[in-house]
């Protein structure tokens, strides 16, 4: 096990989500304290976590410069998208159709959300 570099909490409080080191994200049942799927996400070390506003997605970003979008409730891979380098920070807009992405590449980009 190591470090984990990166949490999430959804806007009900019923879930959390952690990324780490060790190139995995977890989801966890907060009112039961118990987790609930591992996901072998990436190919290097998760840096950022950011879920969407109606608790339906969240987005994981990666030291290898993958951004990558997963369903919350069948943690299926929706979509993923590169920057150059490793990304530090995401966040998404407030009706959820924006995902903006800050990478260690020194820029910043701004995904349009087209799943519904």
């Amino acid at each position: 096990m190591e470090r984990i570099k990166a949490i999430a909490v959804t806007h009900n409080w019923q879930t959390l989500i952690s990324g780490s080191a060790d190139k995995t994200i977890k989801i966890w049942n907060l009112a039961r304290g118990e987790q609930l799927q591992v996901l072998a996400a990436h190919q290097d070390q998760v840096n950022c976590l950011a879920i969407d506003p109606y608790d339906e997605y969240f987005a994981s970003g990666c030291e290898d410069g993958t951004l990558t979008v997963w369903d919350i409730q069948t943690s299926e891979r929706i979509c993923t998208m590169r920057h150059a380098w490793g990304v530090n920070a995401i966040a998404f807009s407030p009706d959820g159709d924006l995902l903006v992405s800050g990478s260690a590449d020194e820029t910043i980009k701004i995904w349009e959300q087209t799943v519904q």
